[in-house]
């Protein structure tokens, strides 16, 4: 998993991929954070290609809905057919935390052993999840949240599930998190700038999901180094959050002070262009807004092993006929279309619907389908099992069989 989100930084760094700054609209009625976002992506080199629709509302919990829903779709590269659906909810959850852990992985001091988590929500669960096993010098986790009652939720399913034997502190205060700690994760709601520059010590490394509003201006710009995915998408959403407020109707910018300078993409530090820590005295603040080519990754390698399961239980089964091969596009000839096609098709003039039974169409390669139960999640991730919420349950990928309507024209 760590392994496709690299795959994707590197093609951003070599820029053999399309994606553009966030689509979005912002039905504000319950908070005027709340967004909706199309973020659609093609990675060359992995041949992956698709699209995420993906909404946040910071008010849903207590209704009993999670915070983040949506769907991903995953793209043919040859012929543009969609080949899956799947919930994008939890794989947004697996991306963020993996992108942080690419990140920190690199530019955390190798002797940190302390880590400061605020949020200890669905994100900072898998947050982590994910450092905790990238980090194994981490003896001490600091855990501060709002809700007190999530700290000793988190801490409970840590010992449960990841088996981590260090002391998992619960903090009253972000201060009293902050202080001492040589790795800095941040999963708020990125509505108060909680770190202050003498809570951010010399040779600390911090990462943040809500862009920089957890950070004061004073903290965000007293970083030797300021890393981020995307600098153009760093500057949409800068620009976009000029005269934001949070609920208390103070000025809520995406970075305080404006953007700092930016030492280097993560993307080229992972392609080695640019260097990650030179030295144990460094501040280094990372901001990954998020980039849809590290979904359109996830969502790939996601179908794969859904397709490697599906076969492996059709051979299981003693069923000769498990998912075909996708074919070329020099193979797809007028010859693969059904028969009753109409002759005016090849000259682009119209095509008469079909009016015979569409089976044998449909179990060619044209049609097929893969038919997999859910992907099982401790193959295609090497980590622990999640010890998320509830709501955050393994997705499901399906394949979408396309079906043609006997009246329909075109």
């Amino acid at each position: 998993m760590l392994g496709a989100v690299e795959q994707a930084m590197r093609e951003h760094s070599a820029g053999s991929y399309e994606m553009h700054p966030k689509i979005g609209v912002h039905p504000t009625g319950t908070d005027p954070d709340n967004f909706i976002h199309a973020m659609p992506a093609y990675l060359k080199q992995l041949g992956a290609c698709g699209l995420k629709w993906v909404g946040g509302f910071a008010k849903n919990p207590p209704l009993g809905l999670p915070n983040v829903t949506g769907i991903q779709i995953c793209n043919d590269v040859d012929t543009g057919i969609p080949l899956a659906v799947m919930d994008c909810a939890y794989l947004t959850g697996l991306r963020t935390a993996a992108v942080s852990t690419v990140i920190a992985r690199r530019c955390a001091r190798a002797d940190a052993s302390e880590l400061a988590l605020l949020g200890c929500g669905f994100q900072g669960g898998m947050h982590l999840r994910f450092l905790l096993h990238a980090l194994p010098a981490i003896q001490r986790v600091r855990l501060y949240d709002v809700r007190p009652g999530a700290v000793a939720d988190l801490a409970a399913r840590c010992r449960e599930s990841n088996g981590f034997t260090g002391e998992l502190l619960p903090c009253d205060s972000a201060r009293a998190a902050l202080e001492g700690a040589q790795v800095i994760s941040t999963c708020t709601n990125g509505d108060e700038q909680i770190i202050r520059p003498e809570w951010f010590q010399a040779g600390t490394f911090g990462v943040g999901i809500e862009g920089g509003c957890a950070y004061t201006a004073g903290a965000l710009h007293q970083a030797d180094k300021f890393i981020v995915d995307d600098i153009p998408l760093a500057e949409y959403f800068q620009k976009i959050s000029l005269g934001r407020k949070n609920d208390r109707g103070e000025d809520n910018p995406e970075f305080a002070g404006g953007i700092p300078p930016v030492h280097s993409t993560i993307g080229d530090i992972v392609a080695g262009k640019k260097s990650a820590r030179d030295n144990d005295a460094e501040r280094i603040i990372a901001i990954p807004i998020g980039m849809a080519i590290c979904d359109i990754a996830l969502g790939h390698l996601t179908l794969a092993r859904a397709r490697e399961k599906g076969d492996r239980y059709a051979r299981h089964q003693g069923n000769p006929q498990t998912s075909h091969p996708r074919p070329r596009p020099r193979e797809r000839r007028r010859a693969d279309l059904p028969a009753d096609v109409s002759s005016d098709h090849s000259r682009g003039t119209g095509i008469r619907a079909p009016q015979a039974p569409l089976d044998s169409w449909m179990n060619s390669p044209w049609g097929s389908t893969v038919k997999t139960s859910p992907p099982d999640w401790s193959e295609i991730n090497p980590l622990p099992k999640d010890f998320t919420r509830a709501e955050s349950e393994p997705i499901f990928t399906r394949s979408i069989r396309f079906r043609a309507c006997k009246t329909a024209s075109v």
